[in-house]
């Protein structure tokens, strides 16, 4: 899976990514990194004046996240049951998000609708997905070699 992760996941597409999400979010008020992992994407944008909070359920990946930048706040969280007061967020971003991944529509129907209850109105949520489809007709040769 690194190896795949690493083509995904390159320096200059985090930098695109990084861009789309400036040029999207609010200067003003928290923005939720939900799923952050290591803070890719919540460590830079926090470094360049964002109010950034990061949640993920994996406590390895936060503790990556936190050597990386102590001065990140992190949360260990389910997205089904977000631990925020409703409106806390200006924005919420999802990248290379976990959505798709949940075990039904159903989980991501009610993670969704965690996403709502915490934004404020006239807020922004960015979500990516990838393609399903798309990975598995670009990787289903390399995956005989494995």
């Amino acid at each position: 899976m690194g190896v795949y992760w690493a083509e995904i996941a390159d320096k200059n597409q985090t930098e695109e990514q990084i861009q789309f999400l400036k040029s999207h979010l609010k200067p003003k008020g928290y923005v939720l990194d939900l799923a952050c992992g290591t803070g890719r994407h919540s460590i830079p944008l926090s470094q360049q004046g964002f109010c950034m909070v990061g949640l993920d359920v994996s406590l390895r990946l936060l503790g990556i996240a936190k050597q990386r930048s102590s001065q990140l706040q992190v949360v260990r969280g389910d997205m089904h049951h977000l631990p925020f007061k409703a409106g806390a967020f200006a924005d919420v971003v999802s990248v290379d998000t976990s959505f798709g991944y949940l075990p039904s529509e159903v989980d991501d129907r009610v993670s969704l609708s965690e996403v709502r209850r915490v934004l404020f109105q006239r807020s922004v949520f960015v979500i990516d997905v990838f393609n399903r489809e798309n990975l598995v007709l670009r990787y289903k040769e390399q995956n005989k070699s494995i």
